[in-house]
C-alpha cells in the first residue's frame, strides 16, 4: 500500500489527461517465455494507440525507448517458487537491485518506502498455484494486484482476480487494482490495460498519477468520469450497460442499468466501496476503491492499521500490562508479520497463533508526521493493552473488554515532524485476549505516511 494515494479520492485531481497504458509486456530477447521481438511488441502497442507501456522482462531489466511510447522501466521478479511480482520505477538502480534479491519478502521490505511501484502479478494462475488468500494475507509492502491478466485465458486458473482484491480491501489492507495483457506474443495485446490520468506523457507525471491511485484497469468499458463531492461518488461511462458497487467482501451494494451512477458513501457504515463497468460481452472497467475518511468529529480517520511486526509470547516481570516496561530486561525478540482477520476487516488477531497461552506479546510498527500536530488513537482491544510513542509510554489499560469494538478507546498524543515508533504491549490473558483494531483521527491535512514496521533498536530483532 502506497501513502501517496488518497484513499478517500484516488480522483481528487482532476487535471490532466486520460492516457491509455500496459505495465506487463515481455519479450524472446529477455524472457525465454516469449515469442515476440522488443521491437514488434513496442510496435504493436504504439499501433494501437497506446500512450505508455513497461517491458517487464524476467528477473533481467534493459533500457528501452520509442518515440511514440512513453517507456517506463520495470521488470517481473519472480523466485523458484513463482512469487511474481511487478516492480516499476523511474529509478533504474532499483530495478536492478530488485532483481539481485532472491527472497519476495525481503524484497517487499527493500523496496517499502522506495519510489517504486510494487504489483503481485495474476493472484489465481495455478501454474505454479500463485497466491491462495493465506499466502496474501501475510504479504506486506505492495501497491497492489493485478485483477486481470489477460494471459490466464488460455492457461489453468482464472483470468480474474477481484475476489482476492476484495479479501485485502475487507481485511483493511487499501491496494490497487491492475489489469494487464501479459503478453508474451504480437497476438496477445491489447486485452487487458490500465487509463491512467495524467498531466502529461512524460514519464514522471504518468508514475506519479500510477503512485497516486489515479487510474482505473479496463478490459474495453470506459469511463468518463469518476467524482466524489462530499460523500457521494458520481460515476459515468459512455459504454456500459450497467454499474456495480461493491463492498466488504465483495458484496454487491448496488446496481443500475446504463451508464451513470451515483452511490452515497455514507450508505456503507464506513467501509470500502468500488465501481465496475460491465460492457457488451465480457468487457469490463473498474475504478479504485474510495474509502469514507471522515470521522464523526470530523478529523480525517485512517483505515485500520495493520503493518505490524510481533514478537514471540513473553512474560512480564510484573505481571500486569499497566506496569509493563518498554523493554523486557535482558529479552530478545523474534519477529514475525503479524496476523489479520478479514472477519472483522482490520482486527489483528493473535489467537490463532497463542491460543490459549498466557503472556505478553509486543507489536512494532512506525510512520510519519507531516508536522507537528495533536493526533488521536483510536484503539479497541479485548485483552489489555500498553502503548509506547518513541520509548515513551503514553496509554494503558489493563482492562480485558470482550468483544473489541473499533475506537472504544482514545489517547490524543503530540508528535513533532518526522518518523515515529509504536509499540504496543498485549496481554493475551490465558487465551481471553485475542487482538485489538488501531486507527488514527488527524486534522485533514496530516494524513500520516506509513512507512517500514520499525524493530525498537533496544529489542534486538531477527526477521523470521
Amino acid at each position: 500500500m502506497h501513502a501517496d494515494v488518497n484513499w478517500e479520492n484516488p480522483y481528487l485531481i482532476r487535471q490532466g489527461t486520460w492516457l491509455r497504458g500496459s505495465l506487463h509486456v515481455h519479450t524472446k530477447e529477455r524472457s525465454g517465455c516469449a515469442a515476440s521481438a522488443r521491437s514488434d511488441m513496442l510496435s504493436m502497442y504504439a499501433d494501437a494507440g497506446y500512450d505508455f507501456i513497461a517491458i517487464s522482462d524476467h528477473m533481467s531489466y534493459r533500457k528501452t525507448s520509442h518515440r511514440h511510447l512513453t517507456v517506463i522501466p520495470g521488470v517481473e521478479w519472480n523466485s523458484s517458487r513463482g512469487e511474481h511480482t511487478g516492480v516499476y520505477s523511474l529509478n533504474e538502480k532499483l530495478i536492478e537491485s530488485a532483481i539481485a534479491i532472491s527472497d519476495q519478502q525481503l524484497l517487499l521490505h527493500r523496496l517499502a518506502g522506495e519510489d517504486a511501484l510494487v504489483v503481485l502479478n495474476h493472484p489465481n494462475w495455478q501454474e505454479p498455484p500463485h497466491y491462495s488468500r493465506e499466502q496474501l494475507a501475510e504479504k506486506r509492502f505492495f501497491s497492489g494486484i493485478e485483477i486481470y491478466n489477460a494471459v490466464i485465458e488460455v492457461l489453468e486458473g482464472q483470468a480474474l482476480s477481484t475476489d482476492k482484491w476484495d479479501f485485502l480491501l475487507s481485511r483493511g489492507q487499501r491496494v490497487a487494482g491492475f489489469a494487464s495483457d501479459d503478453a508474451h506474443h504480437t497476438d496477445q495485446t491489447a486485452k487487458g490495460w490500465l487509463m491512467v490520468r495524467a498531466k502529461s506523457r512524460d514519464a514522471r507525471d504518468i508514475f506519479r498519477s500510477l503512485r497516486e491511485g489515479n487510474f482505473y484497469a479496463s478490459t474495453g468499458v470506459s469511463f468518463s468520469e469518476i467524482r466524489r463531492d462530499d460523500s457521494v461518488v458520481t460515476v459515468a461511462s459512455p459504454d456500459a450497460e450497467e454499474i456495480h458497487a461493491t463492498g466488504h467482501n465483495g458484496r454487491r451494494l448496488a446496481r443500475v442499468e446504463g451508464g451513470f451512477m451515483e452511490f452515497d458513501l455514507s450508505r456503507n457504515a464506513g467501509e470500502y466501496v468500488r465501481f465496475t463497468a460491465y460492457g457488451r460481452g465480457a468487457r469490463m472497467a473498474w475504478t479504485q476503491p474510495f474509502f469514507p475518511g471522515e470521522s464523526p468529529s470530523g478529523r480525517w480517520r485512517s483505515g485500520f492499521v495493520t503493518d505490524w511486526k510481533m514478537s514471540g509470547l513473553m512474560t512480564s516481570p510484573q505481571g500486569d500490562i499497566a506496569n509493563t516496561p518498554f523493554v523486557p530486561a535482558g529479552r530478545r525478540a523474534s519477529w514475525k508479520t503479524a496476523p489479520v482477520s478479514d472477519s472483522p476487516a482490520g482486527f489483528v488477531n493473535v489467537h490463532p497463533v497463542f491460543e490459549d497461552g498466557d503472556g505478553i506479546v509486543y507489536f512494532s510498527s512506525a510512520f510519519k508526521a507531516p508536522r507537528t500536530a495533536t493526533w488521536r488513537v483510536l484503539l479497541g482491544h479485548d485483552g489489555g493493552i500498553a502503548m509506547f510513542v518513541d520509548g515513551k509510554r503514553v496509554l494503558a489499560e489493563p482492562i480485558r473488554r470482550n468483544p473489541a469494538v473499533p475506537a472504544r478507546s482514545s489517547v490524543d498524543i503530540r508528535l513533532s515532524a518526522g518518523n515515529h515508533d509504536i509499540l504496543l504491549a498485549f496481554d493475551t490473558d490465558h487465551g481471553m485476549g485475542w487482538g485489538f483494531f488501531f486507527q488514527f483521527e488527524v486534522p485533514p491535512e496530516q494524513r500520516p505516511h506509513f512507512g517500514k514496521p520499525a524493530f525498537p533498536r533496544i529489542l534486538p530483532a531477527k526477521t523470521a
